[in-house]
């Protein structure tokens, strides 16, 4: 009896527990990801500047839900990244992700891909009942409207480019994702200012000439004692050609011709009435008259200190730079009162100039994964994922919804604030371009020729890095 009992029971919970995964199965309906199908898939991401941790939380979120790819992470040091890239892809080798300055496009349009016209192609494990199928999938691609909803106009302007279909019909292309853009800003002493009776920083730039002067104190025997601002030569100021850059384009030069095959920043515009303006000829004037001994804004010389370290030992009272400076300035001065005002603008102007210094992330042309690499570069520019980016690194924003988000922040509103009106310009050989606007500068500092003969040189030597592009 117990054993018949026994067997009766076993052979009822058999049957029922074959009739609920019977139900069970008819129940299940869902969809994972998965690499069916897919080879794995292994991505190298070259960068500077940024930690792995910065990307810790993008990149296990990516490979979450792209289970065959992986991305390596790696960090380069100034002196080595961009010979090592450069010499990488000339070998067919390097990186499959990497980043560009916004000036170094020109020189880098050849060795990096545009984002292709398809998405990537997956393959998606669906559970239905007891069936397990794969279906292919295809991701979106970021059209060029969503690129300029996106991102500030002077991204559009450095990481947007023109090539042709193959009907020979002209379209535009994306080449980049930017992260982060920073712009030039003002940094000013505010013990200085206060014991010069100055309330606030200035607005325009006859502000700053009128605040200059009421900084600036010398000795007995002429020599500077305190400097109003960091302004003036080249050697000994920090990205001192930027603040040149800045002038130039707010006050209207053209820097290059349409054609992009000559500079131009040393001939005249026309204004609205006709009248021929020597704009670039202006800015110079008016960027080393702050170091002329015989003006009455004379500021700076060639032998103040370097300007960043003038400004932490309270010696200067203004310097121009960028956000990345925070960090280094606090770790020279952690006791030095100063606070950061956007850059001046010109009293006559319409629209606010303001300049633009960043970084974009590109996809090598000679890469084996570039459908996989510009899905990841796609993911990038995603709020979620810039906003991580951020958040881990405390910089200022270069997606408009988080420049919004970021006006109110105490220390990054200011950049935040610049980014929308930000600009930059084309640069055949930025490095070139850099060494002849210093030669430039110091050429009027040190009378070494006029104003006119220096800025005519300028373009002149330009010209021929961009002959030779």
């Amino acid at each position: 009896m117990k054993i018949t009992k026994i067997l009766i029971t076993g052979g009822v919970v058999f049957i029922a527990v074959v009739l609920l995964a019977g139900f069970g199965c008819k129940k299940v309906d869902t969809t994972t990801t998965g690499a069916a199908n897919q080879e794995a898939v292994e991505l190298e991401y070259w960068r500077l500047w940024d930690d792995s941790t910065a990307f810790d939380d993008i990149i296990s979120e990516y490979e979450g839900s792209h289970p065959n790819i992986k991305i390596n992470y790696h960090k380069m040091t100034v002196d080595e990244y961009e010979n090592e890239v450069v010499t990488k892809l000339a070998a067919g080798e390097g990186p499959d992700v990497f980043s560009i300055h916004n000036t170094w496009v020109p020189r880098y349009i050849d060795k990096i891909s545009t984002m292709p016209d398809e998405g990537l192609v997956s393959y998606i494990t669906v559970k239905s009942g007891c069936k397990t199928t794969t279906q292919k999938t295809q991701s979106q691609q970021m059209t060029v409207q969503e690129y300029e909803d996106t991102f500030p106009d002077v991204a559009q302007t450095d990481f947007l480019g023109t090539t042709k279909d193959e009907s020979a019909v002209s379209k535009n292309v994306i080449l980049g994702i930017p992260l982060s853009i920073d712009t030039l800003a003002l940094y000013y002493n505010k013990e200085l200012f206060n014991s010069a009776s100055i309330a606030k920083p200035p607005a325009t730039w006859v502000d700053f000439q009128n605040y200059v002067q009421d900084l600036t104190r010398k000795d007995i025997y002429g020599d500077l004692k305190i400097s109003g601002a960091a302004i003036g030569t080249a050697e000994n100021i920090n990205r001192a050609v930027d603040i040149m850059y800045l002038l130039m384009l707010q006050t209207g030069t053209k820097m290059v011709n349409d054609e992009k095959t000559e500079a131009v920043f040393d001939k005249p515009v026309q204004d609205a009435s006709g009248e021929s303006i020597p704009t670039g000829l202006n800015a110079l004037q008016f960027y080393t008259e702050f170091a002329n001994p015989k003006k009455v804004v004379e500021t700076w010389n060639p032998k103040q200190d370097y300007s960043i370290d003038a400004f932490a030992k309270g010696t200067t009272a203004m310097m121009f730079n960028y956000s990345y400076k925070i960090a280094e300035l606090e770790t020279k001065a952690p006791n030095l009162i100063y606070d950061i005002a956007p850059v001046p603008q010109p009293t006559d102007i319409t629209a606010k100039v303001n300049y633009a210094n960043y970084w974009g992330e590109v996809v090598a042309k000679n890469s084996d994964h570039q459908v996989e690499a510009w899905d990841f570069l796609q993911f990038l520019a995603k709020k979620e994922s810039q906003k991580k980016y951020l958040d881990a690194t405390g910089r200022p924003a270069a997606h408009k919804d988080l420049i919004e988000e970021q006006l109110s922040d105490p220390v990054l509103g200011v950049f935040a604030k610049q980014t929308l009106s930000a600009k930059s310009w084309y640069q055949a050989d930025n490095a070139g371009i850099e060494n002849d606007f210093i030669k430039m500068i110091e050429d009027v500092v040190y009378n070494r020729a006029t104003l006119e003969e220096s800025i005519h040189n300028a373009a002149t030597t330009v010209s021929e890095l961009m002959k030779n592009d």
